[in-house]
């Protein structure tokens, strides 16, 4: 989360505490916004890594579950 909306959620969250409710709000959305910002910032897992030789090659196939 950068500096500053961390500072303005950890205000928020102090000022919401104190009864206002619009404060809240806003510790809410902050928290939220820095989590996906986070979460965006993570690099994809990998899954399954192989290496190809020349000649080589893969099919990726999807297969939908049974209902």
């Amino acid at each position: 989360m950068s500096g500053l909306l961390k500072s303005l959620a950890r205000i928020a969250f102090r000022r919401g505490m104190r009864g206002s409710r619009a404060w809240v709000y806003v510790a809410v959305v902050s928290g939220v916004l820095g989590w996906i910002r986070q979460k965006a910032e993570e690099p994809p897992k990998v899954i399954h890594r192989e290496e190809l030789r020349p000649g080589e090659r893969i099919c990726i196939s999807v297969y939908d579950p049974p209902l």
